[in-house]
């Protein structure tokens, strides 16, 4: 846990992070101590905003509850000169169409796991990070994200979609499998009927391990595995159990297969607008939501497996060698054709 905070924090150095609360003089030295404006009095300077913050998620979702700690924190931090209007569980419409805001500018703020830039234009180079088993852990995304490669990838992705990354605000659990049949190995997922996101990687991995992938939104799953119109989906014990995927599938098997974490970012000309100050108080309560939910998010991993377990779920154990090896496989199949040839091995070489 240490270690994966200390990641948390170098890569609030990629995206500009300052710490406003922490760097600044304190109020009692003022103009004429100092001759520059204390914090203080630049807050008095500020004139208030507000920023419309949109989620496709349910409350319950780990990103609702990072969304509302940000919220707290940039309140609290720039003296409620900035206040977020927080828009949830779909009121604005899906994923798809809070990018499409985002790209109008007519929203201000969202976040995502980065794997769903690989469907936005300029973005397709990070279909890469939803490959099975491209990370080894959440250590190398954090390695990943203070590297000039993943600056290099973002540069034509803001340019594209009109928007301007604020950095990671949470690391996840990783992603496993959760199913209405016993799932061990690879052979045992021909045929499965997986719910999956829009994502290109996601439908060309499982149609490659012999499943059925079925793309579908969220608010849909539950009904569909209880009427078995799919079998399977993947996600964090957390939110499986959050959203009460166990009722409906019995079975969760540990195959850690996508680790990935949530950015933040806001719309390229509400950025524009900001001062410069207006801008330290957001980086910073992105960085601090980053380190503090992080936190809470990874601890909560063994609690809410012993949920699922006293609700009934089997836990499967995973053959982790036929994963991996597919998923070896499927990688050298696809590079060059679902991303540019050469960058699954710079991203795994990057935890050598």
């Amino acid at each position: 846990m240490k270690r994966l905070i200390a990641v948390i924090v170098m890569a609030g150095v990629l995206f500009g992070v300052t710490a406003c609360s922490g760097s600044e003089k304190p109020a009692a030295d003022t103009k004429a101590d100092t001759g520059q404006t204390t914090q203080t009095e630049a807050a008095d300077e500020e004139e208030t905003i507000t920023l419309r913050y949109g989620n496709a998620a349910v409350s319950t979702a780990q990103s609702a509850v990072n969304a509302m700690m940000f919220k707290e924190k940039v309140e609290a931090l720039s003296g409620g000169k900035i206040k977020v209007e927080y828009i949830g569980e779909s009121a604005l419409g899906d994923q798809s169409q809070h990018y499409a805001m985002i790209k109008e500018g007519t929203l201000d703020l969202m976040q995502s796991s980065f794997d769903s830039f690989g469907s936005l234009e300029g973005g397709e180079d990070f279909r890469v990070v939803l490959a099975p088993y491209v990370f080894n852990n959440l250590d190398h995304i954090g390695k990943f994200v203070e590297s000039s490669l993943f600056e290099e990838m973002k540069q034509s992705l803001e340019q594209s979609n009109n928007f301007h990354i604020i950095g990671v605000c949470t690391y996840c659990l990783p992603r496993n499998l959760n199913s209405t049949r016993p799932v061990a190995s690879v052979a045992d997922a021909k045929a499965l009927k997986i719910r999956v996101p829009n994502s290109d990687c996601m439908l060309a991995s499982w149609n490659y391990f012999g499943a059925e992938p079925v793309v579908m939104g969220g608010g849909e799953l539950y009904s569909a595995l209880e009427n078995g119109l799919v079998e399977a989906q993947d996600n964090d014990v957390l939110n499986s159990y959050a959203a009460s995927m166990h009722e409906v599938a019995e079975y969760y098997t540990e195959i850690e297969y996508i680790n990935q974490c949530y950015v933040m970012f806001i719309t390229q000309s509400t950025w524009d607008r900001l001062t410069d100050q207006q801008k330290a108080w957001i980086e910073e309560a992105c960085a601090q939501t980053c380190e503090e939910h992080t936190e809470q998010f990874l601890a909560s991993g063994e609690e809410y497996k012993q949920k699922l377990i006293d609700a009934g779920v089997t836990f499967v154990e995973p053959d982790l060698e036929s994963w991996k090896k597919a998923a070896e496989d499927f990688a050298a199949e696809n590079d060059g054709t679902l991303w540019t040839a050469g960058l699954y091995q710079k991203i795994r070489d990057l935890d050598e």
